[in-house]
């Protein structure tokens, strides 16, 4: 393995110990203002699954950008692999336009 495959592998693995650090140090705060605002639990936790995903995900759509100078194999593999993250986080930002349209909005209601 040459140092253009190296930096690409360092850098996927870097981004998801990253990503899975965030999830988890931000789950329970989510999870918590999450209940908050939908009002059931069964909300609260599929939007925070959502959330995770998200966050997941991202991260390595941005990462996926670097282009290895003398690895062509590895350029396929990182384009096809973008491609299919890019898909699937597109489909769950649209899972979540669509779900979210059809929440009920709550009137805010005056504390006097």
């Amino acid at each position: 393995m040459n140092n253009g495959a190296a930096v690409f592998g360092f850098g996927i693995g870097l981004t998801t110990i990253l990503s899975l650090i965030v999830v988890i140090y931000l789950n329970r705060h989510v999870r918590n203002l999450l209940t908050d605002l939908c009002g059931t639990q069964e909300r609260a936790d599929f939007w925070r699954a959502f959330s995770n995903v998200v966050l997941f995900l991202l991260p390595l759509l941005f990462v996926l950008d670097f282009r290895p100078d003398n690895d062509v194999w590895v350029w396929n593999l990182t384009a096809e692999l973008k491609r299919g993250l890019l898909g699937l986080g597109l489909t769950v930002v649209a899972l979540g336009i669509v779900i979210g349209s059809f929440i009920p909005r709550r009137r805010a209601t005056s504390p006097l």
